[in-house]
This record gives structure tokens, C-alpha cells and sequence, in this order.
């Protein structure tokens, strides 16, 4: 072939490639365009891709291959419209809570709910909490039992007087100098300036020392001892203070305890040489005095009365009892009285008497609104009173009926996607942190029930001694 052939033949092959590389542009662009409705293609041309890559000489630049050409094609991007799901494991809130509100997640029973939805709920307002009222009685006056209340208080301060009044500056005379006659030598006349048996002898506190003044005759000028008799079980022995022939001050310190209350006390002298001189008469004595409190479980049920009907049944333990609806048909709308039996006789031991009660009793609010503890709202009425009263021997114990409605919100919102919010809320660690309304969504009660608690009732007695 000629070389001006060749050169012929050169030119005619650049003039073909460049027709093939306009062709795969054309191509590359139909690809990336948006296609119209068929009805809408107008004026579109054919793609020419021949079969066959020519080969090409030295001189002429060589073609990007197809696979070049494809790796120039842009990442296809997800709709902007398509959620993202997130399966609920161990995800906490500061992992999801910047997600878009449109974020799906997935609850380990499969329930679905929105980032958005939970947020809802967090946003929530905390519900008023209405709680239910326990009363607490109190009744501080002492009940008019066969066994009265000592007051050993009164006792001390009574004797302590009358024992200052009977002091004599000399002997024979009073403080207004009148005479004082004596009908015995050696004898044992007045104490505290009264009739032996008219004493009351009490052991001191610790504030105070019960003084005691013995006038008489034939005590002698030398210092012996003075103790009372009448069947202590350790012998109470008077702190002498002064000690002359017609008159002794003596005092009953504190400190002497577990002993009972005692009559037919008798007052002795004790002089130097042994002998004794004992008061005419029979004195009372008083044990000092502690205050026990007891709860339910110490009283006799014999002496507890019950009021109830068949349609409830009754929950008991040591301080407190409660009564239940069992028989939904038959409502027990009306208010309660107990009885508890304190008369001194067969229940307390002799010296101990009951100083006061208390007690809580259970009311709730009338047509009152309740709110539980999970959010679940409710409604609340009581019928009858509520106090505690003495009644000659009696506690009276007043206590009302109480009615509880609980009705929740039934429905869990649209599709219940408000119960799967909580759910989701629950998982990622928010239950505590968020004001959720009513999380026991299934919570469904109402009935009838009555409860007095924390019944404490407080005795007085001698030290060292159980009341019962």
C-alpha cells in the first residue's frame, strides 16, 4: 500500500472513534436523565454502539475502556422520606434522644413506636397525686376504769408539803408555838403532821426526794435508822436528814423499784440499842411508775367486738385490722363501730391503768380524685365517721367505708401507640426520670374496704412489772 493510502486510511479511523466516543457520551447522559411518560418522548434518538472496538495504531490516543467510564457513575441516595429503624437493646436515652423524630424504634416484642412519640411522653405533665388520708386519733384523757391512774407526781408533791408544815423548831412546839401533846413514850404520833394511817409514801424522782417528817416521843438523842414494813420484797430504808428525841426527817429517795402497790405500811424506828418503834395504823404505798405502750396483738380477742357483715372478711396482725369487700353484690355502704374492752378486770395486772389511745384510721376523700403510684387515675368516697371516744370501760373505735374506683385510661392511645411510647421509654432507661401517665395500663379495681392502724394503747404501772 501506498503511504498516501495509509495516511487516507488513518484519518477515515480517527474520524470513525470520534463518532463512537460521542455515541457512549450520549449514552452515559440518556442513562442519567429522567425518562418522561412514554406519551411525553418526542424526537429520540437511537444509541449507536458498535459491536467492535477497532484496534488503533501507535499514533493515536488510546479510548477509555467501558469499565472506566461505569466506575464514573454517582452513589444512587435514599429517599429523604424513608425512616430509620433502631431495634431497642441496650440503647440508652443520650444515644437516640438527637435522633430525627421520625426515628422507628422497635421494642423487644416487636411493638414499633416513634422517637417522636416517646418524647411525647416524656413531655408529658406529672399527674396531681391526690393520696388517700390516714387520721391519726389521739385520746389523751384517761377512761373511767374500775382501777384509776395513780399520780405519784401529785402524791410526792402532796407529802412533800405536809412534811415542811409538821417540822417543829423545838421540842414539844409547833411552828406557831402551840403545844403538842403526846400520849406515849415511846411512841410514834404524826407523820407529816397527820394520822399515820393517812400517809401516802412514794419513792422521790430524780428532780425530787419525797420528804417525810415523824414526830413522836422517845427517840433518844443518838441517830438509829428508819425503813417501812408490810411486805416489800427488799426493804425501803429512809435517808435520815435530822434526828432528835420528838421528831426525825427522813427522806424516800428515787431508785427504789419492782415493788407493787402496798397497804398496811407501818412506819419503824430503829433506835441505837435495836429496839423498834412502830406508828399505829395502816399507810398506803405507791410504786413509782412507767408507762407501757401495747398494740392489738395484747388484747384478748374475747374483749375486742367486731362490727361486720357477711359481704366482707377481716385481715388482722399486731397492731392493725382491715376489712374487704368479698361479695361485690352486696356493698357495705354504711360506717363501722368496734368496741375494745379495757375494764382493768382479768386484762391488766392490780396498779396499771391506761392512760391513752391512738390509732389511724383509713378515710379517703369524699368524691375525692386518686391518683396511684403508676399515674392510673381513680375516684374515692368514704361513708361514716371517724373518731375513737371513751366509753365508760370502752375504746370506741368509729371507722367509715371506703371506696376505691379505679378506671385508667382503658384505650392505650390511637392503635396503641401510647402504651408502646412507655414501653420504648421503659427500655431506653427513662422510667423514674419521666412523668408517665398510668403505666399499669390494665389496672382495673373497685370495691370496698375499712382499716384501722397502728393502734397503740398506753399503760401505767409500777416499775418492773409487765401490765398483764
Amino acid at each position: 500500500m501506498s503511504r498516501s493510502q495509509k495516511i487516507i486510511n488513518l484519518l477515515a479511523l480517527t474520524i470513525l472513534s470520534t463518532c463512537m466516543t460521542c455515541a457512549v457520551a450520549t449514552d452515559l447522559k440518556i442513562k442519567k436523565m429522567k425518562i418522561p411518560p412514554a406519551a411525553e418522548v418526542t424526537n429520540t434518538e437511537p444509541v449507536i454502539k458498535p459491536a467492535v472496538t477497532p484496534t488503533i495504531d501507535s499514533e493515536v490516543s488510546k479510548l477509555p475502556a467501558d469499565n472506566a467510564i461505569e466506575m464514573q457513575k454517582a452513589p444512587v441516595a435514599l429517599p429523604s422520606s424513608q425512616s430509620q429503624e433502631i431495634q431497642i437493646t441496650n440503647q440508652k436515652w443520650e444515644d437516640v434522644k438527637n435522633l430525627p423524630d421520625s426515628t422507628v424504634l422497635i421494642n423487644q416484642d416487636g411493638s414499633r413506636t416513634t422517637l417522636g412519640e416517646v418524647k411525647a411522653v416524656k413531655q408529658k405533665p406529672a399527674p396531681a397525686l391526690t393520696p388517700t388520708l390516714s387520721k391519726k386519733n389521739v385520746l389523751s384523757k384517761a377512761p373511767a376504769i374500775n382501777n384509776q391512774r395513780v399520780d405519784t407526781e401529785s402524791i410526792l408533791a402532796t407529802e412533800n408539803a405536809a412534811a415542811s408544815a409538821a417540822i417543829v423548831s423545838t421540842s414539844n412546839t409547833t411552828k406557831d408555838n402551840s403545844a403538842i401533846t403526846f400520849n406515849c413514850d415511846p411512841c410514834i404520833s404524826r407523820v407529816n403532821g397527820k394520822d399515820a394511817s393517812r400517809v401516802v409514801f412514794t419513792p422521790g424522782t430524780a428532780e425530787s426526794a419525797a420528804k417525810y417528817t415523824i414526830s413522836g416521843r422517845g427517840f433518844g438523842a443518838r441517830q438509829g435508822s428508819v425503813y417501812l414494813s408490810g411486805g416489800f420484797n427488799k426493804r425501803p430504808t429512809l435517808r435520815v436528814d435530822s434526828w432528835r428525841d420528838d421528831q426525825i426527817t427522813a427522806y424516800f429517795e428515787a431508785g427504789f423499784t419492782k415493788e407493787l402497790d402496798r397497804k398496811d405500811i407501818k412506819t419503824v424506828v430503829k433506835m441505837p440499842n435495836g429496839s423498834l418503834i412502830e406508828s399505829a395504823g395502816n399507810a398506803k404505798f405507791y410504786a413509782t411508775r412507767a408507762q407501757t405502750t401495747i398494740g392489738l396483738d395484747k388484747i384478748p380477742d374475747s374483749r375486742i367486738k367486731y362490727d361486720t357483715d357477711s359481704a366482707m372478711k377481716m385481715d388482722k396482725d399486731a397492731t392493725s385490722y382491715k376489712f374487704l369487700q368479698i361479695d361485690s353484690s352486696k356493698p357495705s355502704l354504711r360506717g363501722f363501730t368496734d368496741v375494745i374492752n379495757l375494764n382493768n378486770q382479768g386484762l391488766l395486772k392490780p396498779g396499771f391503768a391506761v392512760v391513752s389511745a391512738t390509732a389511724n384510721i383509713e378515710e379517703y376523700l369524699q368524691n375525692g380524685r386518686y391518683t396511684d403510684k403508676h399515674g392510673c387515675d381513680g375516684s374515692t368516697r368514704s361513708i361514716g365517721e371517724n373518731r375513737i371516744a371513751w366509753v365508760g370501760d370502752d375504746l370506741q373505735i368509729k371507722r367509715p367505708m371506703n371506696y376505691l374506683s379505679m378506671n385508667p385510661i382503658s384505650a392505650t392511645g390511637v392503635e396503641g401507640k401510647f402504651r408502646d411510647a412507655v414501653l420504648a421509654s421503659v427500655s431506653l432507661g427513662l422510667f423514674g426520670k419521666l412523668d408517665i401517665h398510668c403505666t399499669e395500663l390494665s389496672r382495673y379495681e373497685t370495691g370496698y374496704h375499712s382499716m384501722v392502724s397502728d393502734i397503740s394503747i398506753v399503760v401505767e404501772g409500777p416499775v418492773g412489772f409487765a401490765p398483764f
